[in-house]
């Protein structure tokens, strides 16, 4: 008995299989920003991982070179207070980060904590 294959039904199987793979590795952002414990970390995943890395040691692409990029060590370029930590995120710093002035109070001040406690500064949840 010889199968016969269809070729068009082969190709939209191949562009489904295809378009499934693009749809998901685009989607595992919105999957982790799901699943996080927080909404700092929501935030984190959203804006700051890119450039900050996973565990905020700046060890990215983007950032490979600029030590300001590691928020876990003391070399703060504004310094690590909360204020500046504001200040920072709401104003971005020329030429290596952008601004986030939309952020609301709430917003800042769980995005705040979060890094906090990538420092270890406060307990995770």
């Amino acid at each position: 008995m010889r199968r016969t294959t269809n070729p068009t039904l082969a190709f939209l199987l191949l562009a489904w299989i295809i378009l499934g793979l693009g749809v998901g590795l685009s989607g595992c952002d919105q999957v982790e920003m799901m699943l996080a414990d927080s909404e700092g970390e929501r935030l984190w995943i959203k804006d700051c991982r890119g450039c900050h890395g996973q565990d905020g040691r700046g060890n990215t692409p983007r950032s490979m070179g600029n030590p300001f990029a590691d928020l876990i060590d003391e070399s703060w370029s504004r310094g690590g207070d909360r204020v500046a930590l504001e200040n920072s995120i709401r104003e971005g710093v020329i030429g290596q980060m952008p601004a986030y002035p939309e952020l609301t109070r709430q917003e800042m001040d769980a995005l705040i904590r979060y890094i906090r406690e990538l420092r270890g500064e406060r307990r995770a949840r």
